[in-house]
């Protein structure tokens, strides 16, 4: 099974009118706790021209919470947060698109001080595996575009492919330090 964004998911739109042309709605994710934790994802997809796509993104918690990992699921952002300040906390994420352009957005949410029940651990990236200590080589021949895989179809092992250059996986072989995002290989490098 592929891990999707499923909840806490906002999505910014574009105001247009009354002198407010580029601003944006006011963005915030639902209280927490303290020490509790979950994924977060922010759609950018309203702020985007036709055909454009987020290639490259980042997230800053100006040292609020820990992040586990973050992921990109089309033009959905997501990261995984385990927050360690209380208070009302902002977060700012960025991304850049395949047209060269940067949408960014920021997001309150307030964090209890009351510290959580069950207080996280931070989780592995989903459709992340445990490869053998020493990692699996990647083949020869691949390169990144962003945190993306690319490669020619030719000579892949059993369970890779190349869909248009993108190297896409079945999940059935692990390599270090990358994971299986909707089907394609990606780096967990800089994560």
């Amino acid at each position: 099974m592929t891990w999707r964004p499923a909840v806490n998911i906002l999505r910014p739109v574009a105001s247009v009118g009354a002198g407010l042309t580029g601003a944006r709605n006011a963005l915030s994710w639902p209280t927490t706790a303290l020490g509790g934790g979950s994924d977060y994802s922010i759609d950018f997809d309203a702020l985007l021209a036709p055909g454009e796509f987020v290639t490259e993104f980042r997230f800053e918690t100006r040292e609020a919470a820990d992040i586990a990992w973050t992921n990109l699921f089309g033009n959905i952002v997501s990261a995984w947060m385990r927050w360690k300040a209380s208070g009302t906390k902002r977060v700012t994420v960025c991304v850049l698109t395949n047209e060269g352009n940067s949408q960014q957005v920021e997001i309150d949410i307030v964090i209890t001080p009351t510290e959580s029940l069950f207080p996280l651990p931070l989780p592995q990236p989903p459709g992340a595996s445990n490869p053998p200590p020493d990692g699996n080589a990647l083949p020869p021949g691949l390169h990144l575009n962003g945190r993306v895989y690319m490669g020619a179809p030719d000579g892949l092992p059993d369970g890779l492919s190349s869909n248009g250059g993108v190297i896409m996986t079945d999940g059935s072989i692990a390599y270090a330090h990358t994971i299986n995002n909707g089907g394609v290989l990606m780096t967990t490098a800089g994560v």
